[in-house]
């Protein structure tokens, strides 16, 4: 199947890739991250809100499927919803990620101060540079000071 869903992205048919899904999931397959993970980086590139609701709705589904997306993944739609001037929802998908009890990383926390800046709300992207300060799993860089 997953050889099937990359063919239909590739033709730029998301409404089959989705079907093929689907139906892995329906015949008992086990969709892995990385199949997920095609469809919601076909979404992202499209850089839409439709296309960025699809993706959240795929996150969705990756969960319901029991596979677990990891920070690298979360990070990927974080970083489209933040391109796409969708703050907002980049929050909703870190707040996902705690709730989920995954690691944000430094790329992270930059993400988030990225979203904070672009709506002005300067003491939350200070707040979340501290955090990133703190985090024993994240590491401060030059993008993060960057983006403050």
């Amino acid at each position: 199947f997953s050889v099937m869903i990359d063919c239909a992205i590739g033709e730029g048919d998301m409404a089959h890739a989705e079907r093929l899904l689907s139906q892995m999931i329906e015949q008992g397959g086990h969709p892995s991250e990385v199949t997920f993970n095609s469809i919601l980086r076909a979404y992202v590139a499209d850089n839409s809100l439709e296309s960025l609701h699809k993706a959240v709705r795929v996150l969705d589904q990756m969960q319901d499927s029991g596979v677990i997306p990891s920070t690298d993944t979360l990070n990927m739609l974080m970083s489209a919803t933040v391109s796409a001037e969708q703050s907002a929802l980049a929050e909703k998908v870190y707040d996902r990620m705690q709730e989920m009890g995954q690691y944000a990383d430094g790329y992270t926390y930059t993400i988030l101060i990225q979203a904070y800046a672009r709506q002005g709300r300067l003491p939350d992207a200070v707040t979340a540079f501290e955090n990133l300060s703190k985090d024993p799993h994240a590491i401060v860089d030059i993008a993060a000071y960057n983006a403050m």
